[in-house]
Parts: structure tokens; sequence; C-alpha cells
């Protein structure tokens, strides 16, 4: 009887020294979901200061994603060789570093290759701080570390565009990135002193560098083509061969990775009909919602006149919808079962954003913000559910290839929101006429030259053609997704309750 205080003692500190851990990775895991969002507002200030056109703003944010997609299984491997949590520091680091750069920019092309940088570093933060989680905690807590873990996502959603909005009421487009390099360098420190598996991951086995290049090359080029579209013409031969290339590249990669004696991608992930469906319906969840972000901080400054603040005010119920279609997308997958559940966030998803391109006809935020909502729950609804289904029929021996895979397809997903919304508004307008937008009146915060400079890109009815078809192809999508649900998952009852 006298051990049984040293034993209650010993357990309630390393339960307690567990969570302090899993606050220092949510803390780094902020920061990069931070950083992703954070430069929306900035946009219009950007395009005043460094005369970027929109095919350019559009790297400026897609070359963090791209980067993000294309090195995160690279991260993973290097995680499993050599410590998570070795690598999970460097990340940090690295971010810490390249944000401090990217503050003191003065050019586009160092913007860029910054981002870059950022999604490069990012890429090492969030698969490993996930691994370590799963490390840190018994099976028994892992549903509900991994539940405060993906929260941590949905709360920093928000905050991104709030945070940029309120630094530009007052300073320059590059103190954005010193709150990012700030945070990541305190993350990075108590990442470094708290509790936790050290040693190296038990994975030794070989690199795939061919399948390394062959999935780069095909994601940057497919991404290229699309950014570059609406200024060299679609039919260009330049984006003609960009396509050529990607399809040519990733058709290369799925056949190299059936024969390499170390596969990037366990070729056997994709015969697992769950984890398939699963990973393709949370890549196009966040080719909505990224794609999305950043097309709607721009038209709330652009077509409605907000200052940077003013719109990064008015997004956050994208990210508050978000957290709730979070909590409740379990429960409801209980009870309906997890095809319908996706079939209803969707279509949730589908009609917002129906809303939304109603409010694009009429004045005042209520109708858009109603959709905005809408928004952020149907994703959140059907990203918990999807992430989880991923990874229910996988298993235990692949449980972290399969995690490293579907957060490169989510993240791609994500760039190519950015990339293909990007490029409906800025063909729209193109095609449209001249003129500053009716209606529109300038940005209380946003400098004049900022307002002329983003007029220019987006001129007259062109700018509200483009916003409006860059909501439509999003409602389509969604629409897609629908249907895939149903006809994929129709007779399947493996993911019909858990």
């Amino acid at each position: 009887m006298d051990d049984i205080p040293v034993d209650v003692a010993r357990i309630t500190d390393a339960g307690s020294r567990r969570w302090w851990t899993l606050a220092a990775l949510c803390l780094g895991l902020v920061v990069v979901e931070v950083d992703a969002s954070i430069l929306n507002v900035a946009i219009p200030s950007i395009a005043a200061d460094l005369d970027a056109d929109p095919a350019e703003l559009v790297w400026i944010v897609d070359s963090f994603v791209l980067s993000f997609a294309s090195f995160m299984l690279v991260a993973g491997r290097l995680g499993d060789r050599f410590g998570h949590r070795k690598v999970l520091e460097a990340g940090l680091l690295l971010f810490s570093l390249t944000s401090f750069a990217a503050a003191s920019a003065d050019s586009f092309t160092e913007v860029v290759v910054c981002r870059a940088t950022l999604g490069i570093s990012a890429a090492a933060v969030l698969p490993t701080s996930r691994a370590l989680v799963m490390a840190v905690f018994p099976v028994a807590e892992h549903s509900r570390a991994l539940g405060y873990w993906t929260a941590a996502i949905g709360l920093s959603l928000p905050l991104g565009p709030l945070l940029g909005g309120w630094l530009l009421a007052d300073f320059w487009w590059g103190s954005v990135f010193l709150v990012g390099g700030a945070a990541s360098l305190l993350a990075g420190l108590l990442n470094a002193v708290a509790p936790g598996p050290r040693r190296p991951g038990g994975d030794r086995g070989g690199w795939d560098p061919i399948g390394i290049v062959l999935s780069t090359f095909g994601t940057a080029t497919l991404i290229f083509g699309l950014i570059e579209g609406p200024r060299l013409g679609w039919l260009s031969g330049t984006i003609i061969a960009c396509y050529g290339s990607a399809v040519g590249a990733l058709a290369a990669f799925l056949v190299w990775e059936h024969r390499a004696t170390h596969p990037l991608v366990d070729p056997g992930l994709l015969r697992v009909r769950s984890f398939t469906v699963g990973s393709m319906v949370t890549a196009s969840s966040l080719f909505v919602f990224n794609g999305l972000l950043f097309v709607l901080t721009q038209y709330l400054q652009i077509l409605e006149g907000y200052s940077p603040l003013q719109a990064g005010l008015r997004v956050i119920p994208l990210g508050a919808g978000f957290t709730l279609g979070s909590v409740s997308s379990r429960r409801a997958a209980l009870l309906i079962g997890q095809r319908d559940t996706l079939i209803i966030g969707f279509s949730v998803v589908g009609s917002a954003l129906l809303v939304i391109l109603l409010g694009t006809w009429t004045s005042g935020y209520l109708v858009t913000g109603v959709g905005v909502l809408l928004v952020g729950w149907g994703t959140g609804f059907t990203m918990a559910c999807a992430v989880h289904m991923t990874l229910s029929e996988v298993p235990g021996s692949r449980a972290g290839a399969a995690g490293a895979f579907s957060n490169s397809v989510r993240q791609l997903g994500a760039a190519l929101g950015v990339a293909v919304l990007g490029a409906a508004l800025g063909t729209s307008a193109k095609i449209g006429g001249t003129g500053s937008p009716p209606g529109s009146r300038p940005a209380i915060d946003i400098p004049a030259d900022a307002v002329s400079e983003v007029v220019t890109a987006y001129p007259g009815t062109g700018a509200e053609n483009g916003f409006r078809l860059a909501f439509t192809v999003a409602a389509v999508v969604s629409g897609v997704c629908i249907t895939l649900v149903f006809t994929t998952l129709r007779n399947s009852r493996s993911i019909r309750r858990e």
C-alpha cells in the first residue's frame, strides 16, 4: 500500500508532462498554419509595393503550399531515419530564420524564394509533430490528443487573416513575417526542452531519389501551368508543354513506385479504398477551402472596400465554422455513417458557395458572412470524418507512410485550390472591361496606390466576373465530390459505421 502514492504521483507527473509536450507541438503547428494564410490580406499591399501582377501574386501564396506538399514525404522519411524531434526542431529553426529574411525582402523574387523555403521548413514540422503526438501518448489517449492537435489547426485558420490585418493597419506588409519568425523561434525552444522521445525512428529503409524527382517535377509543372495559364494563354506552347510534362512525370512516378526497392509511396496503399477515397476527399476539401480563403480576402478588400483588418475580422466565421463542424463530425459519422456525413458536408459547402455567389450581387456583408460560416462548418464536418476514414483500414505497419502520403495529397489539393481559383480570377479579369469596379469604395487602411494597382490588375466588371467564376468553380468541385463519394462508397459497409 505504501507504494501506491508513489506510483500515482509518477503517473500523474508523466501525464502532465505529456500535455505540456502537446502544447509545445501545437504551438509549432499554429505557427505553420497561421503563416500559410497570414499573407492573404497583404496581397493588395504587396501588389502595389512590388509591382506584382495577378499571376505573381498567386506565386507568392502557392510557392509556400507547393514546396510544403512536395517536401512532405521527404520530411517524413527524414524523421523516420534521424528522429522526429530533430527534424521538427530543425524545421522550426529554418522557419524562424527564413521569416526574418522575408521581412526585409524588397522584390517579388525574394519573397517567392523565402515563401518556398518556409514551405519546406513547414513540411518538416507537420508530419513530425503528428508522429511525436503518437509517440508521446499511449494508444488509449491517441484519439483525445489528436483531437486537440487537430483543433489547433481549426483555431489558427482565422488567426492568420486577423493578425495580418491588424499588423497592416499600422505597419508595412513585411511585419507579418516578423511575428512568424519570433513565434517559431519560441516554439523551437519549447520543443527542445519539452519531454518526449528523442531517439531516431525505427525505419532504416533506403531512399527513393527517382520517385522524389518525378513526383516533385510533376507537381511543380502542373502548378506552374495553372498559375501561368491566364498570363501566357491556356493553349500556348509553354502551358501545353507543362501539362504534358506533368502528366508524363506523374504517370512515370506511379509506374516506378511499383518497381522501386524502397518506394516513396507504398503502392499497396492505393488499393485500400477508404484510404484512396479519403485522401481525395480531404484534398478536395482543402482545394475549396484554401482557394476560397485566397480569393475571399481579396474580394472583401477589392470589391467590398474593407481594410486588411476589417477583411481579417470578416474571415473569422470561416475558422469558427470549421471548428464547430469538426466537433460535430465524429458523432454524425457514428449515427449516420461516414458516407452520408461526407455527402452532407459537401452539400453544405456547395450551397454556401452559392450563397456567397449571391453576395457578389448584393450590398453588405450579411449574405457573404453567412456563406463563409457555412463553408467553414461544412469543410470541418467533412475533413474530420475523411481524415479518420483515410487511416481506418490501413495496417499499423503502414500507418506512418500512409499519414505522410495523405498529408502530401491534402497539401497538393490546397495548392491546386489557390492556383485554379486564382487562375479563374485572373482569366475573367482580363476578359472584363476597364474602369473601377461598380459600387466599390476605397479601402480605409489600404494605401491609394495599392487600390490603384489592384483595380488595374482586375479591371472593371472583369473583377466581379472573376470572383463569381472562382466561387462557381469551387461550388462545382463540391458537387463533383458528392457524386464521387456517393458512387464510390455506396455499397461499402466498412465505412458505414465505426
